[in-house]
């Protein structure tokens, strides 16, 4: 997966428009995405209805999981590619992760304390701080652009990421596959730390984490049309559950799971893939 893929560049694609959509719902109505997303359905009104339908086609929080899927797979495969597993291999895997991430964040951080100063923020009469802006920037808080706790959620996600690619070169497949079991505990436990940013995201990682041991064979065995039965899948999952059921959100991990091994594979089964040679295969999906 050193090559970036056409078929996993539409499945970024498609996740960031249901992102964007999400937040411009969320925008113009504050209120609906937890009215209408966290109740059963039963209690929902015509109006309300129709809204769930269209927050289960744009589906934020799923896209996002399958943003956390893609960026294991991704980066356990690229890990999997060194020669061997050592101290400098977790070093400069580290190093590559923070050049990728930090520099375009605290621009990004920098403009919007700048913007502040024109536009106050809506939560606010005034700039934001500069404490606000560095803590931000270090991915410590995400005051300033609440979007960045994807990023926060990377970063915490390195150590795990490192373990588990050591332990692959120890113990093979084996280890992947009970770091699997343990993070979907976090579902019904809680994680040791941050659970708000990694109950969901260890066991979408710990999949993505799995998606290097899938071969092109096994792909191979079911039809194209799955993928299409999948997405509807998705929709319906996320339409006939409230947000916070965990037996939903298992369903659409699973279902996630299968869309990012069928887009991974894709080169291998014959399917014409767009290569970028120069592209990091460290980079954030």
């Amino acid at each position: 997966m050193s090559d970036r893929r056409l078929q996993l560049d539409g499945l970024r694609g498609v996740a960031a428009v249901c992102v964007v959509f999400h937040h411009c719902i969320h925008i113009a109505d504050p209120r609906l995405v937890p009215r209408v997303l966290n109740a059963p359905l039963g209690s929902l009104s015509g109006t309300d209805m129709a809204g769930r339908v269209l927050l289960s086609v744009f589906a934020g929080g799923m896209a996002v999981n399958i943003f956390f899927i893609l960026s294991g797979a991704v980066l356990m495969n690229s890990l999997q590619k060194e020669m061997t597993f050592n101290f400098m291999t977790a070093v400069t895997f580290t190093v590559r992760r923070l050049l990728r991430i930090y520099p375009a964040l605290i621009v990004m951080i920098a403009g919007f304390g700048v913007l502040s100063w024109v536009y106050p923020p809506s939560h606010s009469s005034s700039p934001f701080t500069i404490r606000q802006l560095v803590e931000n920037g270090l991915l410590l808080t995400s005051n300033v652009n609440g979007a960045t706790w994807t990023l926060q959620t990377e970063m915490l996600m390195v150590p795990f990421i490192l373990l588990i690619a050591f332990g692959t070169s120890v113990m093979g497949n084996i280890a992947p596959v009970l770091f699997l079991f343990w993070s979907t505990s976090c579902l019904f436990l809680g994680a040791p730390f941050a659970p708000a940013l990694m109950n969901v995201a260890l066991p979408s990682f710990a999949l993505g984490m799995l998606v290097p041991a899938v071969s092109a064979a096994d792909v191979r065995k079911l039809p194209g049309w799955v993928s299409i039965v999948a997405l509807f899948a998705m929709i319906f999952i996320r339409f006939s559950f409230p947000v916070a059921d965990i037996k939903a959100l298992m369903a659409e991990l699973a279902v996630s799971f299968r869309e990012v091994v069928h887009s991974d594979r894709t080169e291998e089964t014959g399917v014409t893939t767009l290569q970028h040679p120069s592209e990091d295969p460290n980079e954030h999906p």
